[in-house]
């Protein structure tokens, strides 16, 4: 009976290989970000059509205070980074991918600069986003 096999011997996964090499910035802002920000968006839309006890219960309130406000911009920027980021992936990989060229030791601090300052807009648009979610009008029974 052979015994347990040793890390050495075990086959390495995609996470193994992409953290071998310098591309471990890429793997994390250009897989972990999103795929953190999809978990929290599907829990939030899993509870709202439900009974809005959970997760979401927050935009079940008439008055929105300042963390209900920050609350809803927190919603705005997940969303936005969770879909967003991935789809300027390929600027990310083809920057990255130069930075690693030209620059060897910052090439990671490049790569998180340009997907931090992407990012920023679109921390920027989810403010403008809640903004004219709240200053909307309401039919009915919202208040503001």
């Amino acid at each position: 009976m052979p015994g347990p096999a040793t890390p050495a011997e075990r086959p390495s996964t995609i996470l193994d290989r992409a953290l071998r090499y310098d591309r471990a910035p890429d793997v994390v802002v250009l897989v972990l970000v999103p795929v953190f920000c999809w978990l929290w968006i599907g829990v939030m839309a899993r509870d709202m059509y439900g009974s809005m006890t959970g997760a979401s219960a927050w935009m079940m309130t008439a008055d929105w205070d300042v963390p209900h406000l920050l609350l809803l911009w927190a919603m705005w920027i997940v969303m936005m980074a969770g879909m967003m980021l991935p789809s300027a992936s390929p600027l990310v990989l083809l920057y990255g991918a130069s930075a690693r060229r030209s620059a060897h030791g910052t090439a990671g601090r490049q790569i998180y600069a340009l997907a931090a300052g992407y990012l920023l807009v679109w921390t920027v648009f989810s403010l403008v986003a809640t903004a004219l979610q709240r200053g909307s009008r309401c039919s009915g029974s919202c208040r503001r």
